[in-house]
């Protein structure tokens, strides 16, 4: 049995590098979804639920780990059963994380640049918007990403707020208190759409391949889990005897 203790424990501890990183990429994902649940003035956005997904997933690989250690380390008989279940509960949420991933990153551009063009309304002008929140995320977004508007900046001057080329302050290359309703205004060219969407896009791939590749650890892992258990109750059954 030694050798399936051993692959057994060697699962486990790569479920702990798993664990970490996705825990690490569901932390990603909600926080940018939040920004575009706000951005998009949305219940939710598309990436919400493969960020859930990776958490939930995560703390039970991590546990897993936890319980297959004792396991196949101590021998405990009812650890390896409860490692199995664990494991076909990961399954099944890697398989939720793998379908989200690619049906969401499908949809991603068309759904996210549609709400961001639909909510940009309710920015107006000289912070009187009664969405704060909303015109600090928009505010934030284009003096980082050096970005302004959704697809250009000419999104701003049809959103209802912004008239005859003016644009937030925020669009400014070098920003001052009025300086989107100057003359000309010398603001940035591209749009944010790209900045908001692709770090999204990546990351949500990213957690459809690590939630892919977790099916090769967890596999190894029922198989000598399976053994291990079989012996254990081999031993149990003739102690008895």
């Amino acid at each position: 049995m030694s050798l399936e203790k051993n692959v057994l424990t060697l699962v486990n501890y790569s479920m702990v590098f798993f664990g970490v990183t996705l825990l690490i990429i569901g932390t990603i994902l909600s926080e940018a979804s939040t920004a575009i649940t706000i951005l998009a003035d949305a219940t939710f956005a598309p990436s919400f639920i493969v960020g859930i997904l990776c958490l939930v997933t995560s703390f039970n690989t991590l546990l897993s780990a936890v319980v297959g250690l004792a396991g196949s380390v101590k021998g405990i008989k009812l650890c390896v059963l409860m490692f199995l279940l664990m494991m076909v509960f990961n399954g099944l949420m890697q398989g939720a994380t793998i379908y989200f991933t690619f049906r969401h990153t499908a949809q991603l551009d068309i759904t996210v640049t549609q709400g961001l063009l639909e909510a940009l309304y309710q920015y107006a002008p000289n912070h009187t918007s009664i969405n704060e929140q909303f015109v600090t995320t928009w505010d934030d977004t284009q003096k980082r990403e050096e970005c302004c508007g959704v697809n250009s900046p000419f999104d701003w001057n049809e959103s209802g707020s912004f008239r005859y080329f003016t644009y937030p302050d925020s669009c400014c290359k070098n920003m001052t208190l009025g300086c989107g309703f100057a003359i000309k205004p010398q603001v940035h060219g591209s749009g944010c759409k790209d900045a908001i969407i692709t770090n999204t896009y990546i990351t949500l791939i990213l957690a459809g391949v690590v939630a892919f590749v977790l099916f090769v650890p967890e596999t190894l892992g029922i198989l000598s889990a399976r053994h291990v258990l079989q012996t254990l109750r081999r031993k149990a059954k003739f102690a008895r005897i």
